[in-house]
This record gives structure tokens, sequence and C-alpha cells, in this order.
């Protein structure tokens, strides 16, 4: 077996009922909270309204976004990054799969600047800073929630980027296994 060292910024939340701490967490970061998440899967599953539960008890102002696609665009990313910037938000809670997240990165790093979020995917423009992510993992798959990684793509021009940058890491993910 070969030496490594690892580092990995994201606090990853993990076990059964974990998601019981929640409110707390995002607390920490503010209570201006823009929920993301797909359809209606969370709503459908419950997972919804633990999650509004959570965030009641902290008192949180909730803005949402919803309909992230399966593919993420960058049209959903913008929209969200625009009521991000109206609303003054403190901090993001992505719920969902690989999809949700990766969007939530993208947004993460939009909402501090007046561009498109599509400016960081073809490399003309660099992150300064992002509004901390909290994720809530459904569906265990690419990693998204503990990595720097992030794939969206333009219907506009019909590409599909990747996208890495240190400013993009969540800051906490919860890996539930009451709900995952």
């Amino acid at each position: 077996m070969e030496n490594f060292i690892a580092a990995n910024p994201t606090i990853v939340h993990f076990g059964k009922d974990v998601i019981n701490d929640l409110g707390t967490t995002v607390s920490l970061y503010g209570k201006k909270v823009l929920l993301v998440y797909g359809k209606n899967s969370i709503k459908q599953n419950g997972i919804y309204n633990e999650v509004i539960k959570q965030l009641k008890v902290i008192k949180a102002d909730v803005f949402e976004y919803s309909g992230i696609k399966s593919n993420p665009v960058v049209e959903d990313v913008d929209a969200a990054a625009e009521i991000g910037r109206k609303s003054n938000i403190d901090v993001i809670l992505a719920v969902g799969g690989g999809s949700v997240i990766d969007s939530a990165k993208i947004i993460s790093i939009t909402i501090p600047v007046s561009h498109s979020g599509w400016r960081f995917l073809e490399n003309t423009a660099k992150p300064a800073k992002a509004v901390p992510l909290i994720c809530v993992l459904t569906l265990a798959a690419t990693g998204t929630e503990s990595n720097r990684f992030a794939v969206v793509q333009n219907i506009r021009t019909k590409q599909k980027l990747g996208y890495s940058s240190q400013f993009i890491y969540p800051k906490h993910s919860y890996l539930d296994l009451s709900i995952l």
C-alpha cells in the first residue's frame, strides 16, 4: 500500500437521523437561506418537510428555487443566483442528487457577481468568493457532495462543461441513512 495524506474541507454528517441537526448547522452561516432542489420528489418522499421543519426551528427566511433539471443547465443557475442576489441570502441549501448539488456549486460563485455562471465554466472569469453551501444528499452517485467539481450545460451553445474550484466545496454535507 502507498502512503498518502488526504484533506477534504467538507464536513460530512453521516448516519441515521443526522438531518436532525441541519438547522443548527445552517444557522452557523446565517438565517437567509436559498433552498435549491429538483422537481417534486423531495416533496413526495417527505424530505422537503423535514428540511423545512429544521429551518423553522432557526426561524430562517427561506427563498426557494425548484426545478433543477437532471442534466443541470446554466439557465437554472443564473435564475437561482438572481434570487440569491435580490434576497441577499447568507447560505445555500441544496437538497437532492448530483445535478442539484452541481447547480448549487455554480450558484454559490455566481451570486456574488453580476455575470452568468457560464463565464466560470468557460474559464473567462475566476471566482473571488462563494456563498456557503450545505448539501442534503438524496441520491448517492458521483461524490459531488464532498468534492470541488461540477458539471453544467448550456442549451444555447450546446456545450456541457466541467468546472473545478476550491471555492465550490460544500461546507457541510448530510448523508442521512434514513433518507438515502
